[in-house]
């Protein structure tokens, strides 16, 4: 797991260090680009990670019915089908079901843990800063900096799942 995670990163760092040698101002765009894209990921893959294992642990969220639900979510194939049913009062039993289902603000204070991590928010912050430092010392150049947000993306990818999905892999 160690190995491969550095061999990524290494391989990554060597190839953006290669553009150092064509211009400082090129490496400084793709360096800031993927080193915050990589710990934006990193922190979102870990937060929701932690998220799930909370939940998990918790048996929050875990029915007897969740495959029913996910195989049949409107009760398409019931056995206490009704077709007598007029098609007025079948629309209002599923909006009654609907308003039930809607996120609360306990769903949400529940799941805030994952949006308000401080890592997500330190990552997000150096991201800001990154980006403000380039565009105030007029070294920002948007077509290297937005690519290179893109392959962060993907490298942190990568490698938060070799970190956070070692299990499912």
């Amino acid at each position: 797991m160690l190995q491969s995670t550095t061999k990524i990163l290494s391989l990554s760092q060597l190839l953006i260090l290669l553009v150092l040698f064509y211009s400082f101002d090129s490496f400084i765009n793709i360096e800031i680009a993927v080193i915050s894209a990589l710990l934006v990921t990193l922190a979102s893959m870990h937060s929701y990670h932690s998220l799930v294992q909370r939940k998990l642990h918790d048996k929050e969220g875990v029915s007897e019915d969740l495959f029913e639900k996910i195989d049949d979510p409107y009760d398409l194939y019931g056995e206490d089908i009704d077709e007598k049913k007029e098609l007025r009062d079948v629309i209002k039993e599923q909006k009654i079901a609907l308003k039930k289902e809607r996120k609360t603000i306990k769903n949400v204070a529940l799941s805030s843990p994952a949006i308000f991590s401080p890592w997500r928010i330190g990552s997000y912050a150096m991201l800001v800063f990154g980006f403000l430092a380039l565009q105030n010392n007029s070294l920002l150049y948007l077509p290297l900096y937005l690519p290179s947000l893109a392959v962060g993306v993907i490298l942190g990818y990568s490698v938060g799942r070799v970190i956070f999905l070692k299990e499912y892999s």
